[in-house]
Order: structure tokens, then sequence, then C-alpha cells
């Protein structure tokens, strides 16, 4: 994994606590009801931390696209080069059998006949 890719997840990883444990606070806290009315003057930030996710997301999508992008530009480069060698490979053994078919038949002939008169 490329260092990049790393960095991100770490991040990614970092969100999805900071979620959880904001999560666990706010429950912890439920029996308050004079805190949660404080908190109600926070939620519009929640909205900004929904949109961090979901840019994170995004990047993870897009990033996950470029790279199977670069992976099937590999394993085409790489289909078309066994292609090739198929290819060579098929050629020398057609090669092998017309020599072997020309053999054939120059020994099949019997040896007083060899085509010129004398």
């Amino acid at each position: 994994m490329k260092k990049y890719r790393v960095v991100f997840y770490f991040l990614f990883f970092f969100f999805h606590v900071s979620l959880f444990t904001f999560s666990l606070y706010i429950e912890s806290h439920e029996a308050d009801f004079n805190y949660l009315l404080k908190l109600q003057g926070y939620i519009g930030y929640m909205k900004y931390g929904t949109l961090l996710g979901l840019i994170l997301v995004t990047i993870d999508y897009f990033m996950d696209k470029v790279e199977l992008g670069k992976l099937n530009k590999k394993i085409d480069a790489m289909t078309d080069e066994i292609n090739g060698w198929k290819a060579k490979l098929y050629d020398r053994q057609e090669k092998v059998k017309l020599a072997n078919q020309t053999k054939g038949k120059v020994q099949d002939r019997p040896e007083g006949m060899s085509g010129s008169s004398k």
C-alpha cells in the first residue's frame, strides 16, 4: 500500500474514532437535560462533520478508481505481451511442422526416383 493511502486511511480511521467517542460522550450525559440543551447550540457544527465524512468517502472512491485504472492498464499490457508470445510460439510450431512435412515428403520417395531423369 502506498504511503498516501496509509495516511488517508489513518485520517479516515481518526474521523470514525472521533465520531464514536463523541457519541459515547453524549450517551453518558443523556440524563443531564441541561447539558443536552447546551449541546443543541452546537448541532449546526455536525453538518460540517458529516460533510468531512462525505469528502473522505468521495476521496476514497476516486483513489480506488484511479488505482483500479492503473491495474487494468497493467493487466491489458501483460495480456498483449502474452498474446504476442503465443503468436511467436505458434509461428515457430508451424515452421517446425512445415519443415517436418517437407522432410517427410523427401524421405517418402523411393530411392531410385529422385525426380531427375538420368
